[in-house]
């Protein structure tokens, strides 16, 4: 049996991995072979990384439970992360089922069953075929850029994924689309790197925490160090697999807003947390069971409120 992997990234190479420890286990033959675009491991977190980022996973949940992080930090940089991934491939010998600069440019289903994969590779078309497929691509391959009318008479205009060094931003004025946890890098980088103004445009607003609480006290009751905050969001009421309906009621999110909100006010003072209100949200929207939690907090510093943008006429 053949199986084709598509994609290296972290979840390409936990799936080679798994076909292979279930031959071993079950018994049975299966070929496993992973095309990766590029031309080395590290996918997103090396090709479309940019300086000063860091992972806002702690190595505690980001590792492979089969392959811990020796790091003495809680927090990876993405040349970190990347390190992280070539000694996984190398102390599982995964490496020798990968052919680099491999892009695939086309499926099709076999009339007798399994698929044919066509891909590119040093200015050549091949095709492979086998038994089963693994798409395992990864989220940010191909970059979403939003319509907007008049956009093209901004000078310049940088998707995220082309931003690589703060001074693509040095004395320039920045406006930043999306409040996500890149944005949030992105903005704090264009400060650092001496903008002229930097403005970031939101539509539902964001919920902001560190990604590692420091020095803090519960019940008077000092603790020194660091504490990563996934270590107390992330739970089984969070992962588990549910049933559409609770997943559409939010009812694992409440639940988790609950006791978040109840640490926190046993940390801070404010069931609220840490400077919410810059997100811009409403009261009856200040939960994860409506927005996303931004973990990449070096920007709150330098935003104030503002109204919103008139409608254009």
């Amino acid at each position: 049996m053949r199986v084709v992997v598509i994609g290296a990234g972290p979840a390409g190479l936990v799936t080679v991995k798994t076909l292979l420890d279930g031959a071993n286990r079950f018994g049975g033959e299966i070929d496993v072979v992973a095309l990766e675009a590029e031309a080395a491991l590290g996918g997103t977190f090396k090709y479309r990384a940019y300086e000063n980022g860091a992972l806002v996973s702690s190595k505690q949940l980001t590792a492979f439970s089969d392959f811990r992080v020796d790091h003495p930090g809680d927090h990876l940089t993405l040349e970190e992360y990347v390190e992280y991934l070539q000694r996984y491939a190398q102390h599982f010998e995964l490496l020798r089922h990968i052919r680099f600069g491999c892009r695939v440019v086309e499926i099709k289903r076999r009339p007798a069953g399994g698929h044919a994969v066509t891909f590119e590779r040093d200015g050549g078309r091949h095709t492979l075929e086998c038994d089963a497929l693994a798409i395992c691509s990864g989220l940010h391959v191909e970059p979403a850029v939003p319509e907007i009318d008049g956009v093209e008479a901004i000078p310049e205009r940088l998707h995220s994924s082309q931003y690589k060094r703060r001074d693509q931003l040095a004395g320039k004025r920045v406006l930043v689309l999306g409040s996500g946890e890149t944005g949030h890098d992105i903005a704090y980088e264009a400060v650092q790197a001496g903008a002229k103004e930097v403005v970031m445009s939101h539509r539902d607003g964001w919920l902001s925490f560190p990604k590692v609480l420091n020095d803090f006290r519960i019940f008077g009751i000092d603790f020194e160090g660091d504490l990563p905050i996934d270590g107390l969001i992330t739970n089984l009421f969070e992962t588990a697999a549910v049933h559409p309906w609770i997943g559409h009621s939010r009812l694992r999110w409440h639940f988790s807003d609950m006791i978040i909100k109840r640490v926190l006010w046993l940390l801070t003072g404010t069931q609220a947390g840490c400077d919410q209100w810059i997100g811009g949200l409403p009261p009856e929207r200040l939960g994860r069971a409506y927005v996303f939690l931004n973990k990449s907090s070096r920007a709150q510093a330098y935003i104030n409120k503002c109204a919103p943008f008139a409608e254009p006429r």
